[in-house]
């Protein structure tokens, strides 16, 4: 017997949001998921080794929570798990449709991975990249063996598997061949994310910016000395971005440089403050040697603004009139002192929405 609702893996985005963290495009990706889903669903969270299946009243108000940036306390959460132990029992009794974990919380332990097999009827895993393991020298110590970990126990135990991009599915099915392993490709998907922004065309342009964490792949560094260098940019640079990992000088940089008319850096800024950002850019400037999808780019694309792309194999290729990619610097200043940024923007003709990936997503799990 079947209980009819679905469950969401939320322990990442609750973690975060009682840390007090920003969240990252991979909390935004399952944020769109879950506030799209229109099927009945509940959430899970892991609280160390124990797993607790939320009743939907409180799933609804710890998203409420997120969604508006509340911070849940601490308090209230252990209330609500107490609360919850006879639900996560029955789960294990009379299982639940479908179990998601679209933000690789826990999967790298096997123990994590082998609970939504007790509780649901299909495990559905989200791989948002393979960068830790492709390109390790941007990832802190130890994260390539956990991630390697993940990719092994999502092979051994996930249903269903699905990528933001096709270069990430490119990249898993190198991997599973490198390492001898096999799946059934029927149970793969690549399902893109949707924007979740909508800018209002009637600011005026006033600079280039780039969105994303302060770490080593995205490039800022490059892109900082490039603004500091040129005599009169055309436009100033706008990053917003908190920060990350083995990133020391970028900050300096930007702590020296912020506010001297070439350069402005927020560490955070709220979703209206960014929708304000990218409606005022000319262009978003991307100069990353790894992404497994780029939410920035796609969002920047929806709403007609021209991106700046750095090539490499290791990113998505986005086939858009907007997007402009650059092989290294030079080509970069040519692009940023010639081109024309158009101040009229276009949005791109049948716009992706959340309820289409939504969609989607319920149709390729239940098929």
């Amino acid at each position: 017997m079947l209980i009819q609702s679905d469950v969401f893996d939320v322990s990442r985005i609750i973690i975060r949001n009682i840390k007090n963290r920003k969240m990252t495009g991979v909390d935004n990706v399952l944020i769109g998921f879950i506030n799209s889903y229109n099927l009945h669903y509940n959430f899970y969270f892991r609280y160390k080794f124990i797993p607790i299946v939320l009743p939907r009243k409180f799933s609804i108000i710890l998203f409420e929570h997120i969604l508006e940036s509340k911070r849940i306390s601490k308090i209230k959460l252990f209330k609500y798990l107490i609360i919850s132990l006879p639900l996560t029992f029955l789960s294990t009794l009379f299982k639940f449709r479908n179990f998601y974990n679209f933000g690789h919380s826990g999967l790298n332990n096997e123990i994590s991975v082998k609970i939504p097999k007790f509780i649901c009827k299909n495990f559905v895993v989200l791989i948002h990249d393979l960068i830790p393991i492709r390109s390790p020298q941007f990832c802190i110590n130890g994260e390539s063996e956990r991630h390697k970990k993940r990719m092994v126990n999502i092979t051994n135990y996930a249903d269903k598997i699905i990528f933001l991009s096709n270069i990430t599915r490119k990249h898993y099915f190198e991997w599973l061949e490198t390492n001898s392993c096999k799946v059934n490709r029927s149970n793969t998907r690549v399902i893109n994310p949707a924007s979740s922004i909508c800018v209002d065309k009637n600011l005026e342009k006033k600079h280039f910016c780039m969105i994303g964490t302060i770490e080593p792949r995205k490039g800022y560094k490059e892109i900082i000395d490039l603004f500091n260098a040129l005599d009169r940019p055309p436009f100033p640079l706008v990053i917003v971005g908190q920060e990350g990992w083995m990133c020391d000088a970028e900050i300096d940089q930007l702590r020296t440089l912020n506010n001297k008319k070439k350069l402005l850096w927020l560490d955070r800024c709220s979703d209206q403050e960014l929708v304000k950002i990218l409606s005022q850019s000319f262009a978003v400037i991307q100069n990353s040697r790894a992404e497994g999808y780029g939410l920035p780019i796609m969002e920047a694309l929806s709403n007609g603004i021209k991106t700046l792309i750095r090539y490499s194999e290791e990113v998505e290729i986005f086939d858009n009139e907007n997007a402009i990619y650059f092989h290294n610097i030079n080509e970069l200043v040519d692009i940023i002192k010639n081109v024309k940024f158009d101040t009229n923007l276009e949005s791109s003709k049948n716009i992706r929405t959340w309820n289409d990936v939504s969609n989607e997503l319920i149709s390729f799990v239940e098929n």
